[in-house]
């Protein structure tokens, strides 16, 4: 009789925490980037490419403001070809003119604002955000 309630009490314990730990992962993933902000608002700027931070991310400049521009992994070409976002932004050097819409929000604490960009016309070129490979 007492094994029994001490294996009723092991999986009493191990039920929970796997309650606790698939909460936490449900909720670690919830918030990693796959989503715009809450507050976040959809933005279209104009400007030139200040520099690269990164194979999918550049600064802008823009009116005397400062843009974090992030690209998803992949976006849409002109001739409807999915190109990663490496390919675009190695060509994209400093003092290139683009145009970018998406979701933007502030970050007071670097003093710019993130640009989530969902559409991004370099050159004449449109490309539009595509999942996946």
């Amino acid at each position: 009789m007492e094994r029994r309630g001490v294996y009723a009490a092991i999986m009493a314990v191990l039920v929970l925490v796997s309650a606790a730990t698939l909460s936490g992962v449900v909720l670690a993933r919830h918030g990693r980037g796959h989503h715009h902000p809450v507050s976040a608002e959809w933005v279209a700027v104009n400007g030139t490419v200040a520099g690269l931070i990164d194979y999918r991310s550049f600064t802008l400049e823009a009116g005397g403001s400062t843009y974090t521009v992030v690209l998803p992994e992949y976006m849409t070409a002109p001739n409807g070809s999915k190109v990663p976002a490496s390919a675009i932004t190695s060509v994209l050097p400093a003092g290139t003119p683009v145009a970018v819409e998406g979701y933007a929000h502030e970050r007071p604490c670097y003093g710019d604002v993130v640009v989530k960009a969902y559409v991004l016309v370099v050159g004449g070129s449109t490309y539009t955000w595509a999942s996946g490979p």
